[in-house]
C-alpha cells in the first residue's frame, strides 16, 4: 500500500459509497450529542479536524457554533465550502494535512468524527493527536469518534456486493491482520457502466490502545460510548466514541 494513499481516496466515489449506505442522515443527531456530551458552548471555538465534505462543521454553525473546519481533499472542501455559501453560514475551511498543519489560534474543543483516523501509520497518528493536543486551549476537550475493533471481529465480512444507487453497485474484497489491527479493502465501484478499483487500509484501535495514545499526546481520557444514543461502549457496540480533556 503506498505510503499516503488515502490523499487521493476522499473524492465522489467515496461520497457515492458512503452517502448510499445512509450514514450521512444521521449528522443532526451526532452533533446534538457533542453539544450535550462535550459539551459545545455558543462562546467556544471548535475545530473539526478532518472535516471532509463539511457535514459537522455546517450543522454547527446552523446552531450558532464558531467553527473551523480542516481537511487535505481540495474536492471535498470545495463542496463544505458551497454548501457554507449556499446555505450562508459563516465556517471557515482550510486546507491542511492533520500531522503537521498549523493554525494561528488554539480551541476549545476538536472533533475527529466518523472514522476519520488511522489512515496512515501509527506513527502518523500519533502525530495527528499531538497536533491536536498542540492547537487545544488547556483544559479543552478532544472527541473522536471511530469505528470498534470489537464490532468488526464479531461481524467480518471478507467479501461482499453493496448496492448503491439505480446504476451502481460496489464489489468489496476484505483481508484483516489480527496481530496489528489493520483492515485492508479492495473496492471496485460498477457505476453507469463503467468500473474503478480503489484499495483501503484502515487501523484499528482497541478502547486501552486509543487511550494510551491520547494520554500520550497530553490527551487525558474523560468518557466513551458505543453509539449516538449515549449507550455505554460494549461488545455490540458498532462506534466507539472518546472524549478527554487537554490538562
Amino acid at each position: 500500500m503506498p505510503k499516503d494513499w488515502w490523499k487521493t481516496f476522499f473524492d465522489e466515489n467515496y461520497l457515492l459509497f458512503w452517502g448510499a449506505r445512509g450514514f450521512f442522515r444521521h449528522t443532526k443527531k451526532e452533533v446534538e450529542f457533542l453539544v450535550k456530551h462535550v459539551p459545545i458552548k455558543k462562546s467556544d471555538r471548535v475545530l473539526d479536524l478532518c472535516c471532509g465534505h463539511g457535514r459537522h462543521s455546517l450543522e454547527l454553525a446552523r446552531r450558532g457554533f464558531g467553527v473551523t473546519g480542516l481537511d487535505y481533499s481540495a474536492y471535498e472542501l470545495e463542496l463544505a465550502r458551497e454548501a457554507a455559501a449556499k446555505k450562508h453560514l459563516p465556517v471557515r475551511f482550510v486546507r491542511g494535512d492533520a500531522r503537521n498543519f498549523r493554525l494561528p489560534q488554539k480551541y476549545d474543543v476538536i472533533i475527529n468524527m466518523f472514522t476519520a483516523f488511522g489512515y496512515g501509520s501509527r506513527e502518523d497518528d500519533a502525530a495527528i493527536l499531538r497536533n491536536a493536543s498542540r492547537h487545544l486551549k488547556r483544559g479543552g476537550r478532544f472527541f473522536i469518534d471511530l469505528m470498534s475493533v470489537i464490532w468488526i471481529f464479531r461481524n467480518f465480512q471478507a467479501k461482499h456486493t453493496e448496492r448503491l444507487g439505480k446504476n451502481s453497485y460496489a464489489r468489496i474484497i476484505r483481508s484483516f491482520d489480527f496481530v496489528q489491527n489493520i483492515n485492508y479493502e479492495n473496492r471496485t465501484i460498477f457505476k453507469d457502466g463503467k468500473r474503478q478499483t480503489r484499495n483501503l487500509k484502515l487501523q484499528f484501535y482497541s478502547l486501552p490502545e486509543i487511550i494510551v495514545a491520547l494520554e500520550a499526546a497530553g490527551l487525558w481520557y474523560e468518557k466513551s460510548w458505543g453509539s449516538f444514543d449515549g449507550k455505554p461502549y460494549g461488545l455490540d457496540s458498532r462506534r466507539m466514541i472518546v472524549l478527554a480533556r487537554k490538562t
